[in-house]
């Protein structure tokens, strides 16, 4: 019984607390005119998706990104690929963490494109199932790490890419000295293996890119 109250406690003090975080951000991005990020995973590859994506910024695009974060990576593919009015983009993500979620949501009002923005919260496997007969020019996954996660995605991504489209994995090299189970790697290689014959591999190293042939 003691045990029990005692973990009731905690679990209140954690909850005040986590609101009074809330509250705060709350408070600074309301202050903050511009874009706010904590973390930068996207500049790095930023001459790479340019070539891989750039022919495409005139053009009306849909876009399809599992795993969004703070929106870093969702502005950026807003203001420099998917310019056209008709362009959209659909984020899958657990917006579990309301710290992040909040980001999120300020750094979309920011970019002043919120209209081509489709947020939809949840685990990736049950969110591509639910899209099922919609069609991507491109789609980004870049959501759990695990092997087992990356290759579900990966799985029930492909169908929902158009042929011609492009299929961009990150982490191809993330975090090399784990255990092969926990990374992305091994999932991306068992994917392209069997889909061998129906993609042009477009790049391999940190991250891989392929485009679906038609």
């Amino acid at each position: 019984m003691l045990k029990r109250a005692l973990r009731a406690v905690l679990r209140r003090a954690r909850e005040r607390s986590a609101r009074r975080e809330r509250a705060k951000l709350e408070r600074q991005l309301t202050a903050t005119p511009g874009y706010d990020y904590t973390c930068d995973w996207v500049t790095g590859h930023l001459d790479s998706w340019k070539r891989l994506f750039g022919a495409l910024a005139d053009r009306p695009v849909q876009l399809l990104e599992i795993g969004s974060y703070e929106g870093r990576s969702t502005v950026w593919f807003l203001a420099n690929i998917l310019r056209h009015p008709g362009s959209t983009i659909a984020c899958i993500d657990l917006f579990d963490d309301p710290l992040f979620d909040l980001r999120f949501d300020h750094n979309i009002r920011v970019s002043q494109s919120t209209a081509k923005v489709r947020k939809l919260t949840g685990r990736s496997a049950d969110r591509l199932l639910e899209l099922r007969g919609e069609h991507f020019d491109v789609i980004y996954v870049d959501g759990a790490h695990p092997a087992a996660d990356v290759l579900l995605d990966a799985v029930l991504s492909w169908p929902l890419l158009k042929p011609g489209g492009i299929l961009l994995f990150d982490d191809y090299g993330w975090e090399p000295e784990k255990p092969a189970s926990e990374r992305p790697q091994l999932a991306i290689d068992l994917f392209l293996e069997s889909r061998q014959g129906q993609f042009e591999l477009l790049r391999k190293n940190y991250q891989v890119a392929v485009r679906k042939l038609g």
